[in-house]
């Protein structure tokens, strides 16, 4: 029978393998990230410009600057500023449709699309190579792995309980 500083010895050891876990899969995540933004660096299009050619090249009739606006959580004005300068560079071109010259039709030109190809075979590219010698066993259990975590954080998502309380009266 445990006593209880065997279960405490064992909860301490899981929380610390916990916490190197998140670590690792943290890092590992960023460092996804910087690879992304170097090769995507390296092809000479902004970090923020290349989100937004990306989001337009997903649809079919391209959304309204207000619609991107929405889905990037920023302002119309910073959606119009990285709008022209992708058509600038040629990335994009915006044809006036409205009687005001407020309404502009988005329309991803040939370079554009060179872009998004060029990216998406880069994307491709590195999730492809950064599960090499894993094999199908494996990555199949590591998205379960990673489906229960999520599961697990979503139902902790807005947990406040070792939050500290706020009994009325003044806080400072």
């Amino acid at each position: 029978m445990e006593n209880n500083l065997d279960v405490l010895d064992k909860t301490q050891e899981k929380t610390a393998r916990a916490r190197e876990i998140v670590r690792q899969f943290i890092a590992t995540a960023r460092l996804h990230h910087a690879v992304v933004d170097g090769m995507v660096a390296g092809m000479g299009v902004h970090h923020s410009q290349h989100r937004m050619l990306m989001y337009l090249a997903k649809h079919e009739k391209l959304p309204s600057q207000k619609a991107i606006a929405d889905h990037f959580d920023i302002s119309p004005a910073a959606v119009a500023v990285t709008l022209k300068r992708l058509e600038k560079d040629g990335y994009i071109r915006r044809d006036i449709t409205g009687e005001d010259n407020r309404c502009n039709e988005i329309s991803i030109t040939e370079k554009g699309r060179a872009t998004v190809e060029c990216s998406r075979y880069l994307f491709d590219h590195i999730d492809s190579a950064m599960f090499d010698g894993l094999d199908d066993a494996q990555l199949e259990s590591f998205l379960s792995v990673l489906n229960t975590i999520r599961a697990n954080l979503e139902r902790m998502d807005g947990d406040t309980s070792c939050a500290p309380k706020h009994q009325g009266g003044d806080m400072s």
